[in-house]
């Protein structure tokens, strides 16, 4: 590592550097963004092809300049390991600061590191930073430090909010477990044929609370991942019959749909409609959707969720009965917490649901938009391409 002694400068000299350094990282959209003006600093001083971050507790990610990368991960003895997992278990055991390419270990070769920089706040692991190219010749150390340090914080925060996934994820599938409980016994209490029409409506009541907060749940915990300004979300990408999944999310509506007295209907379509898609991120738009309509369809009203083919595309089309929505807000519901409220009816959920599906659209190079008039009800509109080509990002 060459390290070219720092020209002699002045504070004055120095402090446009910060200024303008802190300036782009307060302005910046989200952390990632946070984290690659950092990269691209720590590029422009060390003269380094590529420089990539690898937080501590985020094992399966690297950062790098211009692109967020999910490496394969590897087996052994049948457990699923992250690639960088033994990277993050030697730098628990080194010193922060700058480490020649020698003496870094469990990084592929096909990185072509050259040297890499520990990152620590007082004694916690914040991450590792990894340079590659011909060699690096730091012109300004004193502004490289800078650099580094601020990523260190950077670096910090990012682990605060992976172990913050970790312990929602946990809680999340414990209440999905509670949920899946009071269901199945609603479900049970559903079949027998001595119920009051009162004991009727408090069924549908629990049916309805039910999937609201499973939704809520789920919503809550895909935001980030689904988030395109993120670039957190390893697509897995995979053949999904359509026609399947939409049977499979109507029919846990079905209860509620009779409770509301709400009509739901599937249009017919002939044989499997299939896409190359995430399973997952589309179960979750689509499942919005449908829980949208739900929620803004008065009793004895319709829903109807359709698929329809169209060259190298398909739509599912969620058309209901509802309150409908004003010109001024078709764009504004797809924003992130926003909710409209109509009538003054009060509205439940977190606003992110129709986040959430247009952010799947773009993930998928697709599209969603909304057709609707006040007290014409509303048609919602996902277009997904026959075959996705992001592959897994």
């Amino acid at each position: 590592m060459s390290k070219t002694a720092s020209p002699a400068t002045t504070h004055g000299v120095r402090q446009p550097f910060i200024t303008e350094l802190l300036t782009r990282l307060i302005r910046a959209k989200s952390r990632l963004y946070r984290i690659r003006t950092l990269l691209s600093v720590l590029q422009q001083i060390s003269a380094a092809e590529r420089v990539g971050l690898v937080v501590a507790q985020s094992a399966e990610t690297v950062y790098w300049v211009d692109h967020t990368e999910h490496p394969e991960p590897y087996w052994v003895d049948y457990h699923e390991t992250q690639l960088f997992e033994p990277l993050m278990i030697w730098a628990e055991g080194q010193t922060s600061g700058y480490v020649p390419s020698e003496k870094v270990e469990h990084v592929p070769p096909a990185y072509g590191v050259i040297s890499a920089i520990i990152l620590r706040d007082q004694t916690d692991l914040a991450g590792v930073l990894l340079f590659s190219g011909e060699q690096l010749d730091i012109v300004d150390r004193e502004n490289f430090d800078i650099a580094v340090d601020l990523m260190t914080i950077t670096a910090m925060e990012q682990r605060t909010t992976n172990n913050l996934n970790k312990f929602l994820g946990d809680f999340a599938h414990d209440q999905r477990n509670i949920l899946n409980i009071v269901s199945l016994s609603a479900d049970a209490l559903n079949e027998m044929k001595e119920m009051t029409v009162k004991s009727k409506t408090y069924l549908t009541r629990i049916f309805d609370s039910s999937l609201q907060i499973g939704n809520q749940i789920e919503n809550a915990l895909s935001v980030d991942r689904y988030d395109p300004e993120t670039d957190e979300h390893h697509m897995m990408v995979e053949q999904i019959d359509l026609v399947e999944l939409r049977r499979e999310i109507c029919n846990s509506y079905v209860p509620v749909a009779q409770g509301k007295r709400i009509t739901l209907k599937m249009p017919y379509v002939r044989g499997a409609v299939t896409i190359s898609a995430d399973k997952g991120m589309i179960t979750r738009a689509i499942t919005n959707l449908v829980d949208n309509a739900f929620k803004f369809t008065p009793e004895g009203g319709n829903i109807e969720v359709l698929i329809v083919r169209g060259k190298g595309q398909v739509q599912i089309v969620v058309k209901d009965s509802g309150l409908g929505i004003a010109p001024e807000n078709l764009d504004r519901i797809f924003e992130r917490k926003v909710r409209i409220r109509q009538n003054k009816q009060h509205v439940r959920g977190l606003g992110l649901g129709l986040f959430i599906v247009r952010n799947v659209a773009l993930r998928h190079n697709g599209r969603a938009w909304v057709e609707s008039a006040p007290g014409e009800g509303s048609t919602f509109y996902l277009v997904l391409p026959v075959k996705n080509h992001n592959g897994a990002k």
